[in-house]
């Protein structure tokens, strides 16, 4: 990265200014550089390591691995550059803002401290190079905030290949955090950085490279997080650009075209750079439209961004070329459609006006689907929710009254197997006839009986009917909905694991009559989650089945995390259980500033008082029960000291009021 230096003169030495080194420097220039040093060294070593490999011509990713060498945690950032000599080495370690970049736009780099970010989180770290047959370690640590470096290796001979490692000692609770900074810091890099977690998993983002200059990431766990700009790799977010794909979208943009902060936290992101904006992705959707257009019918079918396409206006060309050469104006008659997924649920949705747009969210499912399934619309009544997925066969279905032949022959054009669904169908038929059954007698006591094909068991238990007499003290039994495979059983089996490690655990989707008799148990450790139960009110059911013991573990667990970063924790903290989030969103909501520093000090002492744990994950689902148990208790605090804390209309009234005394007492005086 080019550095715009001014005013250029010759220095003497009896001019030239020296800045010494103490612990004040060191945190004036340095130490609270980062807001977040984490994620901010992680991303610092990869744009290095980015670069050496581009100077030496290596194509292949960087390498981030996970160890832990006895208590201890570590992460490794390795390149395959070409190598550093010893003086380069202690050069580049001794000296802040000293860079060889500074002087070109091809490289991240050109600050001069990105290689001594470790610092700003770590007390030491190692950096191992070998460049043409020679080996140097150096480790640069720093005591009482004072940096220094000791050479424990120097210019040693040895077969291994050119290169650079830097390896960083990382807090535990720190390990089940890096694949989130990957996902937010490295998913810019090109190609992806390669991460091995503590198992030697690889958990690396998946690329779909659309054109050069502009790909797709599909991540590990999978969310949606919009439209962002790669600066050489280091990825900032763009705001005022629609989206053009439903996963997160990287547009490089050419590094000497941004302004970056210090830091490279942050972008100067001024109208220029809007425009910049604007251009390049003008460029590139000309570029996508002029792609799709040469491309056959089968290229299109094949090819794996296609599906993830928006119709915007800035794709509309684009996606009008996939219609045209998929032959989709058939569908305009379409009245309803819905993909048959595994998880559940009774409904269709209708096409709409917009009929495109429509069909362009169906477009992945068209394509990976081996069938398509074409029902009349008398299935449907216009504005109810009548038809069941589970009624229908694998893949999507489309309600449209239109001879078979032309159906069969549009599936055959598309090199799909063609199923045509009607009223007589028994399996539909007798769905329809369900909602006039009559309801399901069931008494107290009644047997438990679990859906098989989703039922988990925490010890390898087959049964899927249960007495009441047989269930222990102490086993969990969990009993979804009938009706609907919403709820993630596999991944809130997992949570369950680890809140009760020493119990019996049962979770799965219950029969008509086994959900019923689980509702009506009466057992405190057998009770029913419905799909459209606030989170809120399923983690107080699990409140009732834990231990003292088990909720005290849970608070001090809590109480680790949520002292870490009080700030956060005060006024917005969440986190997830399996698939379930529980949101207790701000702790403290209100509109009145005295009010609130009254209220945060009633929070800062509730998290301070008693002893915390250290569970090792601050994704550990027991911490989430912990925070929603200290939360309860805050909030029982509040309404004895301030009724109207969660009222902010009556802050808001009583703030008026005092308003109007103020001004009538002025007025008078």
């Amino acid at each position: 990265m080019i550095i715009e230096t001014e005013n250029k003169t010759e220095t003497t030495a009896e001019n030239k200014y020296n800045i010494e080194v103490t612990s004040k420097t060191f945190r004036s220039l340095f130490g609270d550089l980062y807001a977040n040093p984490f994620r901010s060294m992680i991303r610092e070593i990869v744009a290095n390591a980015h670069d050496a490999n581009r100077q030496s011509g290596y194509n292949g990713p960087v390498e981030i691995s996970i160890y832990k060498d006895g208590v201890e945690y570590y992460m490794e950032i390795k390149d395959h550059g070409v190598g550093m000599t010893y003086d380069d080495m202690v050069n580049i370690y001794t000296t802040f803002f000293k860079s060889t970049k500074s002087d070109n736009n091809d490289s991240i780099g050109g600050f001069g401290i990105g290689s001594k970010s470790p610092l700003a989180y770590a007390d030491y770290f190692i950096a191992t190079s070998v460049k043409d047959g020679k080996k140097n370690v150096i480790m640069t640590s720093k005591n009482n905030d004072i940096p220094s470096y000791q050479v424990m290796l120097k210019n040693v001979d040895t077969n291994d290949t050119n290169g650079t490692t830097i390896r960083i000692p990382i807090e535990a609770n720190h390990v089940g955090q890096i694949e989130g900074v990957y996902n937010q810091e490295l998913i810019g890099f090109w190609p992806l950085p390669k991460l091995t977690d503590l198992n030697g998993k690889d958990v690396s983002a998946e690329a779909i490279e659309v054109i050069d200059g502009l790909r797709l990431i599909k991540m590990k766990p999978s969310h949606f997080s919009g439209f962002k700009m790669s600066v050489g790799g280091p990825n900032y977010v763009i705001s005022h650009l629609p989206m053009a794909f439903n996963l997160v979208t990287i547009m490089d943009v050419p590094i000497g075209d941004v302004k970056v902060s210090l830091s490279r936290e942050t972008v100067t992101y001024d109208d220029s750079l809007k425009q910049t904006l604007s251009r390049i992705f003008k460029d590139r959707m000309g570029e996508i439209d002029s792609k799709v257009k040469e491309m056959t019918k089968e290229e299109i079918l094949s090819t794996p961004w296609i599906p993830k396409l928006f119709f915007t206006p800035d794709t509309a060309s684009i996606c009008e070329t996939i219609f045209d050469k998929l032959n989709f104006d058939f569908l305009k008659d379409v009245k309803w459609a819905f993909q048959n997924q595994p998880y559940g649920g009774k409904y269709c949705s209708r096409t709409w006006n917009n009929f495109k747009k429509y069909i362009m969210g169906y477009l992945g499912d068209i394509i990976k689907q081996d069938s398509l399934n074409f029902a009349p619309t008398d299935m449907v009544q216009d504005s109810q929710i009548v038809v069941s997925k589970s009624c229908m066969p694998p893949g999507i279905t489309f309600f449209v009254d239109m001879p078979e032949d032309k159906l069969k022959e549009f599936a055959e054009f598309l090199g799909k197997k063609c199923n045509i669904l009607n009223v007589d169908d028994p399996k539909i038929r007798k769905y329809f006839s369900r909602k006039n059954r009559e309801p399901i007698p069931v008494k107290k006591g009644d047997p438990i009986k679990f859906s098989a094909d989703v039922f988990y068991s925490s010890n390898g238990s087959n049964k899927t009917i249960y007495e009441l007499d047989e269930i222990g003290e102490n086993d969990v039994f969990i009993v979804g909905e009938p009706n609907t495979k919403s709820i993630h059983y596999a991944r809130k089996m997992e949570a369950l694991k680890k809140i009760f490690p020493d119990r019996n655990i049962y979770v799965g989707r219950g029969t008509p009559k086994g959900f019923i008799a689980a509702k009506v148990s009466g057992l405190k450790n057998v009770f029913t989650f419905y799909s459209s139960d606030p989170h809120e009110i399923r983690y107080v059911k699990l409140f009732e089945i834990m231990t003292d013991e088990e909720k005290e573990k849970a608070i001090a667990a809590a109480k680790f995390v949520m002292r870490k970063n009080p700030g956060k924790t005060i006024f917005n903290f969440s986190s997830t259980i399996g698939s379930e989030s529980i949101c207790p969103g701000s702790f403290i909501y209100t509109i009145s500033p005295l009010l609130k520093e009254r209220m945060k000090d009633v929070v800062l002492s509730a998290i301070n008082n008693g002893d915390a744990i250290d569970l090792g994950d601050d994704s550990h689902p027991l911490i989430v029960i912990g925070v929603a148990l200290i939360k309860m208790e805050i909030e029982k605090i509040l309404d004895q000291m301030y009724p109207m804390w969660n009222n902010p209309n009556s802050v808001f009234l009583k703030y008026i009021e005092s308003l109007d005394n103020e001004l009538q007492h002025n007025s008078k005086s």
